[in-house]
C-alpha cells in the first residue's frame, strides 16, 4: 500500500480545517489541501518513537503513562518526517514547517492505518501454532 499523504488525512477523517500545514494554522479550504506541495508525497512508513524515525515517515504522537510524544514532535520534524498525527497542535508557532493531521485518538488513527494497509496487501496471512502437551 502506497498512499498519498492526501488520501492518508482523507483515510484518518481529517477535514481540511484539521489539517495544519505548518503545525500552527489550520487550512481553510479543501481546494487548498488537494494542491498542498505535500499531498501527492507517499510516505516510507510511519514511527512511533522520534529517535527511530526515519526521513519520509509519518510520526504518531502517542501518549504514553511517561511521555507524551507530541513532545517530541519536533525532533520527528527535524529528523525528516514527513507529516506527524497528533491530537493537538504539537508545534510552538512558527515551528514545525510539514503538514500536522490532528485527529481525536492518535492510537485509533495508528490502527485505522495498519488496518487499511493489512486489508490492502497481496500478501497473506498465516499462523503457527504449537502445542507442547
Amino acid at each position: 500500500m502506497r498512499l498519498t499523504l492526501l488520501e492518508i488525512s482523507r483515510l484518518l477523517g481529517c477535514p481540511p480545517a484539521a489539517v495544519l500545514p505548518t503545525g500552527t494554522t489550520p487550512t481553510p479550504g479543501a481546494a487548498e489541501i488537494d494542491d498542498a506541495p505535500w499531498a501527492g508525497f507517499a510516505p516510507s512508513g510511519a514511527q512511533i518513537d522520534s529517535r527511530l524515525v526515519a526521513p519520509g515517515q509519518l510520526f504518531f504522537c502517542l501518549k504514553g503513562e511517561q511521555v507524551d510524544g507530541h513532545d517530541f514532535a519536533g525532533a520527528a520534524a527535524l529528523a525528516g518526517a514527513c507529516a506527524v498525527i497528533a491530537e493537538r497542535a504539537p508545534f510552538a508557532p512558527g515551528d514545525g514547517g510539514i503538514p500536522v493531521f490532528l485527529v481525536p485518538d492518535t492510537v485509533a488513527a495508528l490502527a485505522r492505518l495498519a488496518i487499511c494497509h493489512r486489508e490492502t496487501a497481496p500478501a497473506g496471512v498465516v499462523g503457527i501454532t504449537v502445542s507442547a502437551g
